[in-house]
């Protein structure tokens, strides 16, 4: 039946991180799908992690998930123990909400933002049970479509993708959802002819190669332009109320993106094109998010995303609000992409004060000569003076980024970044752990650089190893250079044509996959393909004469490619071209529609939240322990203990009580946990202790706040007052009791080994941990066990051997069949 939730929890105790595929998150939408809703499954071409992370997905689910006639879901690549798992039980890929198969979906929409995640996508049309290519898809499979900043070139991916967005989301998945709401019912044909008719729609198969390049055929327009959101700056989409996960992404934090484009004009910098032009939030806007975002999620950390969030024109403006409103709710500032030259003595105090204590630098070059050619206008003086400044306001860490393979590069420029270096070690006088990054420069299409070749693989590989051998002596400094093969892929799916699309799904079928994972990427699958199908990757690697027809000719990002020749001219005269926030550079993009808007400046009256008094004396402050007791259920077994700290941390910050915490730089709520649960177990006796400052609140009225905000899966039964120092040690509790539900089947010779069990002296085993084996004697650990009907009643010490442990050693049920079952911590004994 179609849009049936498929039973897979299972099979979770079989993985690493089960958590990946559990659902619960909070701010989940868990809207489900249905015939009469355009139902999407949103995809991310990698790990749950990573994919998380990223705000444009979360945007778009958000905004599909508001419309009536539709819903969003979302799915991650299963990591590879997963995947065997799924394969091996014949399981479908699924939502991650819904549980529902993701072939049974109208879309299921990629995004693209990496190329090296290409093969990731053939990865999850497989294991969907979707065909690869889309000219093989029958009515009865979903629409594929993509988007994101790789999708300027879609060609290596037109033989597998039935549309791509070329451009910003927002206004256009609405647009997008609206005609296939119309036309439900219609073919897919006629779907896929309706939506080429939407501006920045660009559908493969209506198109064909040619001499002349990539041609309509004719039933759709023969450019597709970039499509922008008009909107940005005063769009309605609020991010307060971001997902928010059970475990631990990449970027676990609140984010909020304060402008969208830059104005600098690196030549090698694709997303600097094509996020043209600077659209600025204006600071109520911003400021109404993180607000919002801190109220209902508890986040501990906010970051300022864009390009350049150092370039926004309010920033100074910004940090000094923002300095009082994360002072009074504990919570720290990420400014992710900032550069040297913005840094003054106000910005990293206000930095400072807000625990950010590292410095990022993306000098990418190490000469002035290199740096005027790729137009990064930042010099040296810049660099070792905004160091300076961070060292004086106790920064402690220091990021440098730097490129090698540049067009025009000699010798001595890679010289010149060890020369750089040690100006930097010597300003900073050994008081700063230096972290290097060496990558190789990559031509990406609508840049200046878009003609010029790759770096010859052996020079890339003597480069980063005179570097890595000159800087070594140095014990403060760290150095890591990316593997040149990943860059190989970059370029080739970069720039590729569909021929190269042939070659990527020939590497998939040799193995490749997860191609950004050092674990899991193989180039010589990629070689093999190259043989197979007689596709030189080295064609996709040189330089291309500037009057040559490009694969991606048929899009436009609205920046004249004429422009881009007289950029690529002046870097070969090592000239520079000025920030276009000083004066218009001449790129072709804006009109009267589509224009600059900087509304940082635009000041706005921030309303602190009322003070919880901790700005007194802590020593004043009188600190009172409440014991919060709760069920831990089905929902959230297999999260582990960690996760559900971090997890308990934001929900008693979101409760509004007034939570004491920790002393020291890093602060946090001042909870403690009692004894783990093994994973895949559930519990009615779970607790931690808290600490409120100066409360006056009742038990009752603490357990009513907490209720607010417990999530499905974590059931509040009681708050207990007080608790005094010796029932928070966590060796307070001497054993557990735990009820095991046993399946029919499992009844049979259950007495005979309880009663083999009971009589005997010893029932020693050998346990692993950390590499060391240790000898556990059962009788010790257990003090009863027996069975009342299909209920295994359970009484043991809580530390030492696990209750999956018990039941492996005494009857025979495997750990992966024991967690199949219901498992239950009952209650926890005190004698």
């Amino acid at each position: 039946m179609r849009y049936a939730r498929l039973k897979y929890h299972h099979l979770l105790s079989e993985v690493t991180k089960p958590g990946r595929y559990t659902d619960n998150e909070l701010h989940a939408s868990h809207k489900k799908p249905a015939e009469d809703k355009v139902c999407f499954c949103l995809a991310y071409p990698d790990v749950y992690e990573v994919g998380f992370s990223h705000l444009g997905l979360k945007i778009l689910y958000r905004l599909l998930n508001n419309e009536l006639d539709s819903m969003a879901d979302r799915v991650y690549t299963p990591w590879q123990d997963m995947a065997e798992v799924m394969v091996q039980s014949g399981l479908s890929l699924f939502g991650i909400e819904s549980g529902v198969a993701v072939r049974d979906f109208d879309v299921l929409g990629f995004t693209l933002q990496s190329e090296l995640t290409y093969t990731n996508i053939l990865y999850m049309l497989d294991l969907a049970g979707i065909s690869k290519l889309a000219a093989e898809r029958g009515e009865d499979e979903p629409l594929v479509i993509a988007g994101g900043p790789c999708g300027s070139n879609p060609e290596p991916l037109a033989d597998f993708l039935d549309a791509v967005l070329i451009g910003e989301g927002e206004d256009a998945i609405i647009e997008l959802k609206d005609c296939l709401s119309a036309l439900k019912h219609n073919s897919r044909k006629e779907k896929l002819r309706g939506l080429s008719r939407i501006p920045g729609v660009y559908v493969p198969s209506l198109y064909e190669e040619s001499a002349a390049g990539v041609v309509s055929k004719g039933e759709a327009p023969a450019r597709v332009e970039i499509r922008k959101n008009l909107n940005f700056s005063d769009d309605g989409i609020l991010t307060e109320f971001q997902l928010v996960p059970w475990i631990q992404p990449t970027h676990d934090r609140l984010a909020v993106e304060i402008m969208r484009g830059c104005s600098r004009g690196c030549r090698f910098c694709h997303a600097g094109y094509f996020y043209r032009p600077v659209r600025e939030k204006s600071q109520e806007r911003i400021f109404s998010q993180i607000k919002a975002g801190i109220k209902n999620a508890g986040w501990e950390e906010v970051a300022l995303t864009s390009l350049s969030s150092s370039d926004y024109s309010g920033i100074r403006s910004v940090l000094l609000k923002l300095e009082k409103l994360l002072g009074c709710d504990n919570t720290s500032l990420s400014l992710p992409s900032l550069r040297v030259d913005s840094l003054d003595e106000t910005i990293t105090g206000l930095m400072n004060s807000m625990q950010q204590t590292g410095i990022t630098i993306a000098p990418e070059a190490g000469s002035q000569r290199l740096r005027d050619s790729i137009n990064k206008n930042i010099s040296e003086e810049e660099i070792l003076e905004g160091i300076r400044i961070a060292l004086a306001n106790g920064w402690k860490v220091l990021k440098l980024y730097f490129m090698i393979g540049l067009p025009f590069e000699e010798w001595s420029d890679i010289e010149a970044i060890v020369e750089l270096v040690e100006k930097i070690i010597r300003l900073a006088k050994k008081h700063l752990q230096i972290n290097i990054t060496i990558s190789p420069f990559v031509p990406k299409p609508f840049t200046p650089f878009q003609w010029a070749a790759l770096g010859n693989r052996d020079e890339l590989l003597e480069k980063s190893l005179y570097l890595k051998n000159s800087l070594k002596k140095y014990r403060f400094i760290k150095l890591k250079y990316h593997t040149i093969e990943n860059q190989l892929l970059e370029c080739l799916l970069g720039r590729g044509d569909r021929r190269a699309g042939k070659l990527l799904l020939g590497a998939y079928l040799q193995g490749a996959k997860f191609d950004g994972w050092n674990e899991y990427f193989d180039y010589s699958y990629w070689q093999k393909a190259s043989i197979a199908t007689g596709i030189n990757i080295e064609d996709y690697l040189g330089e291309i004469n500037p009057e040559t027809v490009l694969p991606w000719d048929h899009i436009s990002i609205g920046v004249d490619k004429e422009y881009l020749k007289k950029e690529y001219e002046k870097a070969k005269l090592g000239e520079q071209t000025s920030d276009c926030r000083d004066r218009c550079t001449g790129c072709g993009l804006c009109d009267e529609e589509l224009k600059p808007e900087y509304k940082g400046n635009e000041e706005y009256e921030i309303q602190l939240p009322e003070s919880s008094g901790q700005e007194e004396s802590s020593a004043v402050l009188e600190r009172r322990a409440f014991r919060v007791v709760y069920e831990k259920g089905i929902e959230v077994r297999f999260i582990g203990h960690l996760d559900m700290l971090r997890m308990s941390y934001r929900l008693v910050r979101v409760s509004g009580l007034p939570v004491a915490y920790t002393e020291g730089y890093n602060r946090h709520p001042q909870i403690s946990f009692g004894p783990p649960l093994p994973l895949g177990m559930k519990s009615r006796c779970e607790y931690f202790d808290l600490n409120l400052y100066g409360s006056k609140e009742t038990a009752e009225e603490v357990k009513i706040a907490l209720k607010r905000v417990f999530p499905p899966g974590m059931e509040l039964q009681e708050i207990i007052f007080p608790v005094n120092k010796q029932m928070r040690s966590m060796e307070y509790y001497d054993e557990e009791e735990v009820f095991v539900e046993l399946e029919e089947n499992m009844l049979a010779g259950i007495d005979e080994q309880l009663v083999t069990f009971t009589q005997a002296e010893k029932w020693e085993y050998s346990r692993s941990r950390k590499n060391k084996v240790k000898i556990v004697d059962l009788k010790e650990q257990v003090s009863s066990l027996q069975r009342q009907g299909k209920i295994l009643q359970l009484k043991k010490k809580l530390t030492g051997a696990s209750s999956f442990e018990v039941l492996e050693q005494v009857f025979g049920i495997s750990r992966a069949e024991a967690v199949k079952l219901n498992i239950t911590r009952e209650r926890l004994i005190k004698y």
